[in-house]
């Protein structure tokens, strides 16, 4: 995948940070800035697990749902830090009533599906690279409930090596997004707040947190949250799932979304990106026929269809977005989705066909013939869209962040 004149010039600026010479060290947050996953959210992960749940627990209870209560439970335990783990596993165990023997097990699943699925991003790891020539101290660092072992793991599967020391949550007791973790960096790196770049994806966690300390902060958004501002794909896609999204009906869709935010938005824009598939062939190739790729039993029902797909595959270019969806679908997901039904996947080809932004109709032109290019654009429309977007959920204010740093001074 070629990134664009966009992409290369906003890398190019992010790096000149790091080049700066009061910069002795770089730290690197690691979950959506160095290493990633191809799901739309991380969560999607649980329903390759809802199988050996059932198994093992011989109930019709949704893994998923059990599992994502079980983190919100361990979190009330302790608002401050990150639950690790066992503590998450150990408040399943009472969801579920499963044993300590097959919560282990599945905490063992849960691990290995995330190492499995891990990938390295690129542009974050350029820019350690970036910072290893420049002979800058890299560190890494992330609030996470995974114990050391497993993200050393993840590291060593994404090709991430150089680095000095691991700051995590986990071990340490201490956050990004509460913040105490910086002081900490600081004396055992023995540099003063100037002295230190962090680089992460979350606004919170690691943008106001250190730049409250004194700390040059460079952020990296997520290549979902990119996803999300760039084109109407997500919107048309929420729009019409509706609140069914996240069930397991839309599993596949959210995994080729996941995909192909990885595989378009790895590299940030610097402003937003006119068209559907930020005017790139390869992206049209990848989100569309990747869809219909994965929707196997997808035939269309008209000519002008079969003639808009029919052009898409006599573009090298997009036939080359494709292939690459080809790649890392079979490097990510291999037979996984293989039984399981697809037929949501259709929606960015439905998207083009019948909302098609001027300018990526235009790729298609010179391949179509007249009347059906006719056909097709006398039938264009736009689409509604409006409030269907579910995006991140948003940084709690500045004035809850300080409320809960008070509280817990008082505690202590």
């Amino acid at each position: 995948m070629e990134i664009s004149e966009n992409q290369k010039n906003t890398f190019e600026k992010m790096a000149l940070q790091i080049k700066q010479s009061k910069i002795k060290a770089v730290s690197f947050s690691i979950s959506d800035t160095l290493a990633v996953m191809p799901f739309l959210y991380n969560t999607d992960l649980y329903f390759l697990m809802e199988g050996e749940f059932s198994r093992l627990s011989g109930k019709g209870k949704s893994f998923s749902q059990i599992r994502t209560q079980a983190e919100k439970n361990a979190r009330k335990n302790d608002e401050f830090s990150e639950p690790d783990i066992n503590a998450i596993y150990s408040e399943l165990r009472a969801l579920s009533g499963i044993s300590v023997e097959d919560s282990q097990k599945l905490m063992n699943l849960e691990t290995d599906l995330i190492i499995k699925f891990s990938r390295p991003r690129k542009c974050g790891i350029e820019l350690m690279r970036e910072a290893e020539r420049l002979n800058k101290k890299i560190i890494l660092t992330d609030d996470t409930y995974l114990p050391e072992n497993i993200i050393e793991k993840i590291l060593k599967k994404c090709g991430i090596t150089g680095y000095r020391m691991i700051f995590l949550s986990d071990k340490t007791g201490l956050g990004k997004k509460s913040g105490d973790i910086y002081p900490h960096i600081l004396k055992r790196l023995k540099l003063n707040s100037s002295q230190l770049l962090h680089i992460g994806s979350n606004l919170q966690a690691d943008v106001e947190s250190p730049i409250n300390q004194g700390i040059l902060s460079l952020y990296l958004p997520s290549c979902r949250e990119q996803l999300f501002k760039n084109g109407r794909l997500c919107g048309y896609i929420y729009s019409k799932a509706g609140k069914k999204i996240n069930t397991e009906k839309y599993f596949p869709l959210r995994c080729l979304m996941g995909m192909y935010a990885v595989y378009a938005f790895d590299y940030p824009f610097s402003e937003i990106q006119k068209g559907d598939f930020c005017q790139s062939r390869q992206n049209m190739g990848f989100a569309v026929l990747g869809g219909i790729c994965m929707h196997k039993n997808f035939s269309p029902d008209n000519k002008c269809k079969s003639s808009v797909i029919d052009a898409m595959r006599k573009d090298s270019e997009i036939l080359c977005g494709e292939q690459d969806f080809r790649e890392i679908y079979s490097d990510c997901f291999g037979n996984t989705l293989e039984k399981l039904d697809s037929e949501c996947c259709i929606l960015p080809f439905e998207l083009l066909f019948n909302h098609a932004y001027i300018d990526e109709i235009e790729f298609l032109k010179k391949n179509i013939p007249d009347s059906d290019y006719n056909e097709w654009c006398g039938n264009i429309s736009e689409p509604d869209i409006s409030g269907n977007i579910r995006k991140n959920t948003a940084p709690e204010s500045k004035e809850s962040f300080l409320s809960k740093i008070i509280k817990r001074k008082r505690k202590r």
